[in-house]
């Protein structure tokens, strides 16, 4: 008898022998299985109903489906993949012999063992010592010389837009200067308190988001308080 812990061993494959026999077996007697059988076959494989209904479409017979129906509808595994006609009892000598050759941990564990020594003796001494040397001879001499030719040419380029940048400061204080008689507002604020001062520079700012007279305002206001 194969336990749960031995199924979830078992890998994935076919073993069906005659396709059309296995298509026409397993859904049929799955589907005329008890509940408590099929309770059992769920409990030792976690396999959903698909799994056995799907072979009908497929004619792919896993061996875990092979196994867990054999082992629960007391049925030689022979019969589901079609080897054999008749429903003879199930023995274990037959469950043993389709669990060792579907026993995933025995095929896998002694390949990755060869291949995992392999590599890590062969490759550490050749590459490191070449690649470092090949990194440390290209990179300096191709990188900075790249960097230096397309920084300058960016500083050589641009005059135009320094000149353009210088501009704008001009045209802000010929604007400030044609209204000088704005500034004697703040003296008539002169009695509000610090709290209504904040209030009035808050209203300021966002008037002066809207309004080109509220923005001049602004530009005076700045200039004052930072002169």
């Amino acid at each position: 008898m194969i336990n749960t812990e031995q199924f979830k061993k078992v890998v994935k494959g076919n073993i069906s022998v005659d396709k059309k026999k296995s298509m026409e077996r397993i859904p049929t007697l799955y589907k005329g299985a008890t509940t408590a059988q099929k309770a059992e076959i769920k409990k030792l494989t976690g396999l959903s109903p698909n799994n056995f209904y799907g072979v009908a479409k497929s004619g792919s017979a896993s061996p875990k489906v092979v196994l867990v129906m054999a082992q629960v509808l007391n049925i030689s595994p022979k019969y589901f993949t079609g080897e054999i006609n008749d429903k003879k009892p199930c023995e274990d000598v037959e469950l043993t012999e389709i669990f060792k050759n579907n026993n995933g941990s025995k095929k896998v564990s002694p390949v990755k063992a060869v291949k995992t020594n392999s590599v890590k003796k062969a490759t550490p001494k050749p590459s490191a010592s070449k690649t470092a040397g090949a990194v440390k001879k290209t990179q300096p001499k191709a990188t900075v010389n790249k960097t230096v030719k397309t920084a300058n040419p960016v500083k050589e380029s641009n005059p135009n837009v320094n000149k353009a940048a210088a501009v704008k400061p001009a045209v802000q204080k010929s604007n400030t200067a044609t209204k000088p008689n704005k500034p004697i507002k703040p003296e008539k604020t002169i009695s509000l308190d610090d709290e209504a001062m904040m209030k009035l520079l808050e209203a300021l700012l966002i008037k002066s988001k809207f309004s080109d007279k509220a923005a001049l305002t602004r530009n005076l206001v700045e200039s004052m308080l930072l002169e």
